[in-house]
């Protein structure tokens, strides 16, 4: 979590992740813990103070992560779903829920893609445990059925899915 104290037209960022109270300028966070796109920081995704219905949505995300690391994808669809309601702009939290809703497709797994590649170039068909050929290679030019839908944030919670 990235904290930041703003104050008459000064702010000071506070890393909370050691010992003691240490304050890097954002050129610091733009390489550490892992390097972050200018074009990200443009659009206003990293390195700012949130407005209120986006911290609410740091922790509705928060709140997701939780329950989806104890198994409860229902509720942490909700809380994603939640938190794309509140930071709409915002592509981390669409990711968190898409990954729930939408079942996984070859393209997730991109070392089974590689293999498949290797496969291809040696003229290899793949086959599966009874001995039948095996495409496992996606097709490019169709669109993902399981894409999530943009959201309205002029609609009911219950238009996309949540119920209140």
């Amino acid at each position: 979590m990235f904290c930041r104290w703003d104050g008459q037209g000064e702010y000071i960022n506070v890393e909370g992740t050691n010992r003691g109270l240490n304050s890097y300028p954002d050129s610091h966070y733009l390489t550490w813990p892992h390097p972050i796109a200018r074009s990200s920081v443009e659009r206003g995704h990293y390195l700012k103070s949130l407005p209120m219905d986006e911290a609410f949505a740091v922790f509705l995300a928060s709140r997701g992560h939780c329950f989806e690391d104890n198994f409860n994808l229902p509720e942490a669809s909700v809380s994603y779903a939640l938190a794309v309601k509140h930071a709409s702009r915002h592509p981390m939290y669409r990711s968190h829920l898409t990954s729930l809703v939408r079942p996984p497709r070859i393209e997730d797994h991109p070392d089974i893609m590689a293999q498949q590649r290797r496969l291809a170039q040696k003229n290899q068909q793949p086959f599966d445990a009874f001995g039948h050929p095996v495409n496992l290679m996606a097709p490019n030019s169709q669109p993902d059925p399981f894409a999530f839908p943009e959201i309205s944030l002029s609609q009911p919670p219950s238009s996309i899915g949540v119920q209140p």
